[in-house]
């Protein structure tokens, strides 16, 4: 009986030693995939942000030829693709946030100022002021660089105040829309507004962006979704009008 006892005893020890080598594997294995995960998220932000880069030189190139042709009539043609799914991008999200209920105090009006510094859009609606910056960016991955509203935030919320200021103290505008003005310069100036990132790209054929990456998530940026998935994986889907969701 003590024989059967003990080995009975011996036979349990083994396999809870088992169990723990198991599980100790599985930890492994776990922290592994953990690890993998990581960098894999990091080389896609990596190469996103190779991606704007790039889209940024081209487009800088761009301008530069449009400058140096002097006229709209010689250079028209010239500018780069890319350069003129920015601009249509950027009226694209302006008008949807307009037809939203949005107020639009500011958008970049002209193909010349596409890849310029600066916000692209502002709007506000219930109060509230949103910064916003449109990425018609190609392909279903994060938006992993904002600049303007990021490295230039300070610069570029100084340089809207100043704008604003400017409108505010027109008299050749109604006493509402100087007061309108007014206010939202003191929002610029005082941290007041949220950061945004829209997706509108009319000329898109291989999906949008449907988010902000994590870095800027934890530096407070939002991502409203302007197109949705249903437009381009479905080409004859008839879901109606832009619509923003806030994510």
């Amino acid at each position: 009986m003590e024989r059967q006892l003990g080995a009975a005893a011996g036979q349990g020890a083994n396999a809870a030693n088992e169990l723990a080598a198991a599980a100790q594997a599985d930890k492994a294995v776990i922290e592994a995939n953990a690890s993998a995960d990581l960098v894999q998220q990091q080389r896609l932000e990596d190469q996103a942000a190779e991606a704007a880069r790039q889209q940024a030189l081209e487009v800088d190139r761009a301008i530069a030829e449009w400058d140096q042709k002097g006229t709209v009539e010689q250079s028209a043609y010239e500018t780069t693709q890319r350069l003129a799914k920015g601009l249509g991008g950027e009226k694209a999200a302006a008008e949807a946030l307009g037809r939203e209920g949005y107020d639009v105090l500011y958008y970049k009006p002209d193909i010349a100022g596409t890849n310029q510094g600066g916000i692209d859009i502002v709007v506000q609606k219930d109060g509230q002021l949103y910064l916003v910056d449109n990425k018609a960016l190609e392909g279903w991955r994060n938006v992993s660089s904002v600049s303007a509203l990021d490295k230039n935030l300070t610069a570029n919320t100084q340089s809207m105040a100043d704008l604003f200021d400017t409108y505010a103290n027109d008299p050749a505008r109604p006493a509402a829309e100087q007061d309108m003005y007014s206010t939202a310069a003191e929002k610029l100036r005082s941290g007041g507004y949220e950061k945004v990132v829209t997706n509108a790209n009319l000329a898109a054929v291989s999906g949008f962006p449907q988010d902000v990456s994590g870095r800027l998530d934890e530096l407070g940026f939002t991502m409203w979704d302007l197109m949705g998935k249903a437009r381009l994986e479905d080409p004859d889907s008839d879901t109606g009008d832009l619509g923003t969701q806030q994510s």
